[in-house]
């Protein structure tokens, strides 16, 4: 039984080229929304303001954090 030398599997160029494109648009997008988009919600303890979409960052009380059981 002879080994045969393994091949290494390699992407295209373009292919590379656009997975990148795609990761950067990704990441631009979610970095974009943390800046202009905000949403508050409203719970019986209090409010919780919360910036962005894809990832979202937000800031609240101990109690608001308690009552949504974060």
């Amino acid at each position: 039984m002879e080994n045969k030398p393994k091949t290494k599997l390699v992407l295209k160029r373009w292919v590379k080229n656009t997975l990148w494109v795609m990761l950067g648009a990704l990441l631009g997008i979610a970095i974009y929304q943390l800046f202009t988009v905000t949403t508050i919600k409203t719970t019986p303890v209090g409010n919780a303001t919360c910036h962005g979409g894809i990832i979202q960052v937000c800031t609240s009380s101990k109690e608001v954090a308690d009552y949504l059981g974060v």
